[in-house]
């Protein structure tokens, strides 16, 4: 596709989608601890039968282990997902980064390298799933992103470094449509706390996820331990861990600042050490 033609697509927008939408189906949870090889999954639940055949492909088309699924890539599949519900199937990689930032009108270039190491990574990144449902048979087979990436592009006359463009529905999005396990949150809300930055911003994501499945889910824990905040955001030391719980005490409480919840609760493991927080809902109260 060349430039002169991306000119000329009607769909090349630069509008930004306002929510985020996050396929939520268990394999997409799942999806996260296992995309780094080979993998098989199986389950059985009323009725439900799903096999799941992930594999990476490297630019030769063979097998090859490849670097751990992170939040962050996450995020940016599910905000490549929300222009896509949004209508915008074809956006700039600057687009892309605002939206994966929560809007935010400064972006470093790391960021933006940041984000694009994690689009090529979800082109490579091959998925099946074959099962049955109610007695009907599904298979669906494909990227888990299927994009194009124009190196060179224009918007209404200026130039941009990268045009995306969604060639095929993601798999992901809609696989959990028709399991009706979609989560949706406000895109402004990425934004909150923290700088601008990869740890920032997978802290955020993860948190919203987790916080929207327990509002909607009641069987689900409303405890979010801190070892697996520290392991979403990859915090390792004492110091890079101190300015993770510095960010989510900052975030969480503007979070109850704009009614988003009502209030959240710190539960220590012991003098010197945090277990676990967990999302009050209206009619719970912190216990002193």
């Amino acid at each position: 596709m060349t430039m002169n033609s991306i000119d000329t697509i009607e769909r090349f927008r630069t509008i930004k989608p306002e929510i985020v939408i996050s396929p939520n189906a268990a394999l997409a949870e799942l999806s996260k601890s296992v995309l780094n090889g080979f993998y098989e999954f199986k389950k059985d639940d009323a009725g439900y039968q799903v096999h799941e055949t992930i594999c990476i492909l490297d630019d030769m088309r063979n097998k090859t282990r490849w670097q751990e699924y992170s939040e962050f890539d996450r995020i940016v599949h599910d905000c490549a997902v929300s222009h896509y519900n949004a209508g915008n199937h074809v956006f700039s990689l600057e687009i892309l980064c605002k939206t994966v930032s929560g809007d935010r009108e400064t972006i470093s270039p790391e960021y933006k390298k940041a984000v694009l190491n994690s689009l090529f990574k979800l082109m490579r990144t091959i998925i099946e799933i074959r099962g049955e449902y109610k007695g009907k048979e599904i298979h669906y087979f494909g990227n888990l992103l299927h994009v194009e990436i124009l190196a060179t592009a224009s918007i209404n006359g200026f130039p941009v470094n990268e045009a995306i463009s969604i060639i095929r529905e993601p798999i992901l999005y809609t696989y959990s449509q028709s399991r009706n396990h979609i989560i949706s949150y406000p895109v402004k809300l990425l934004a909150v706390g923290g700088n601008t930055s990869t740890r920032t911003t997978s802290l955020n994501s993860f948190m919203l996820r987790r916080i929207e499945q327990i509002k909607n889910r009641r069987k689900i824990s409303k405890y979010i331990k801190y070892d697996s905040i520290y392991q979403t955001t990859q915090a390792v030391t004492k110091i890079e861990k101190q300015r993770v719980r510095n960010n989510l005490h900052k975030f969480l409480n503007n979070l109850v600042k704009q009614q988003y919840i009502s209030e959240y609760q710190i539960i220590p493991k012991d003098r010197c050490r945090y277990h676990s927080v967990k999302i009050l809902s209206s009619t719970e109260k912190v216990i002193p």
